[in-house]
């Protein structure tokens, strides 16, 4: 028997740095035809069985951004240690909370804060509607009242953000 890795024996697909591989079990199980990432877009623009990839780009608008803590000044009710998707506020240093609009994991860049870094979406809010964002001040090496004091200085903006959107509109 030939040394295939484990899926190509069970006649799963694998994928190796990019290439994904089809496997044909009634041929010995050798890899029938191998597709780069581009290919398999392609192949999918063309097929009715696979629904080609949306493609995704960025958008600039006004947002009115204010700035938080999970402090229990900051949150109210909800100063559980948890974001809206469940993810605790320690585990991202920065992050945005967003109107239902932008689905999770929708990311953004926002002028002066996270160093001028992508950040994702993971929260909600009560008062955060349509272009309305609210960034977080979570930096577990801080204290609370350090967290909440930069919060502060932040303040509330009226500036451009860059944000990901989908060529489906998501």
């Amino acid at each position: 028997m030939r040394d295939w890795p484990i899926g190509v024996i069970l006649g799963v697909t694998v994928l190796f740095a990019g290439t994904l591989a089809y496997h044909d079990l009634q041929d010995n199980d050798i890899p029938i035809a191998e597709l780069t990432h581009r290919e398999r877009i392609e192949e999918a623009a063309l097929t009715d069985s696979i629904e080609a990839a949306p493609r995704v780009f960025w958008v600039s608008a006004k947002f009115d951004v204010s700035a938080y803590c999970p402090c229990e000044r900051c949150c109210a009710g909800f100063a559980d240690g948890f974001t809206a998707s469940g993810i605790s506020v320690w585990k991202h240093r920065y992050f945005v909370a967003a109107d239902r609009d932008f689905s999770f994991g929708t990311v953004f860049i926002i002028p002066g804060y996270a160093n001028g870094d992508p950040v994702p979406c993971i929260d909600r809010g009560g008062k955060i509607k349509g272009t309305r964002l609210d960034v977080c001040f979570a930096n577990p090496h801080l204290t609370m009242k350090q967290n909440h004091q930069a919060a502060l200085n932040f303040g509330r903006r009226e500036i451009t953000v860059k944000y990901w959107r989908r060529s489906n509109g998501r």
